[in-house]
């Protein structure tokens, strides 16, 4: 029976290494972008960055205070759809922080919105939505994070026009939440391993504490490898 060289075997072992990081690490990930609080603007300001509607955005934001407003800018043309979905962490603290959503433009209802709660430029109107009844759970497979889902809402813009959306609290409760703008996106664990920047950033917001521990393991854990690494070395110096 011919032998397999031990060279050979080593060398396929290690293209196949090869292969599987290239493809974790070049295949493309799925196409969703990320906000954060530092990024948030608490009224409607002309420089606001514009958020596309045809790219699935996750923005992690958080209301730091009491009557606090976070605005966002889309811009649409007549008769494209408006997707959002809002869901809150499963943390403790959060359990009744259910914020509240408005869309503001024009075409949309001219009604009376009470103005402690969100602005209405002239000639626009807004559609609120408000936390759903029934609510749902939602793992985010790339992260590990848990949610409450609680609203989920479609819009065709009846208008070309930047539009704004307010996040707000009405009994002035103080939390983190997710508004999720865009085409729905499936993530898995595979996308962490092709956005491991991405996935910290997430883990960070969602909770530092558990992410500076496992960090602090992974340290000592190298540190006690190259330790004992050191300490066979210099025996065998």
């Amino acid at each position: 029976m011919q032998k397999t060289p031990l060279l050979r075997v080593r060398t396929n072992s290690w293209l196949a290494v090869l292969a599987w990081m290239l493809f974790l690490f070049v295949t493309p990930a799925q196409a969703f972008d990320t906000i954060f609080p530092a990024h948030r603007f608490t009224s409607i300001r002309s420089d606001a960055p514009v958020l596309p509607l045809d790219r699935s955005m996750r923005i992690y934001g958080r209301l730091f205070h009491a009557g606090q407003t976070d605005y966002f800018t889309v811009h649409g043309q007549s008769g494209d759809e408006l997707r959002l979905e809002m869901a809150v962490p499963q943390l403790d603290g959060l359990k009744k922080f259910r914020p509240s959503v408005a869309v503001i433009g024009p075409g949309l209802p001219m009604g009376v919105h009470d103005g402690a709660y969100f602005t209405v430029p002239n000639g626009l109107g807004a559609h609120v939505i408000e936390p759903a009844a029934r609510e749902r759970d939602l793992n985010d497979a790339m992260s590990g994070a848990r949610f409450w889902l609680t609203q989920a809402f479609q819009l065709r813009l009846p208008a070309e026009a930047d539009y704004y959306i307010a996040v707000f609290d009405k009994s002035g409760q103080r939390g983190k939440y997710v508004l999720n703008l865009g085409p729905p996106e499936e993530t898995d664990l595979l996308t962490a391993f092709q956005r491991p920047i991405q996935f910290l950033e997430i883990r960070a917001w969602y909770h530092p504490t558990q992410l500076l521990a496992v960090i602090a393991l992974a340290v000592m854990a190298v540190a006690v490898f190259f330790a004992g690494w050191l300490g066979r070395r210099q025996k065998t110096g």
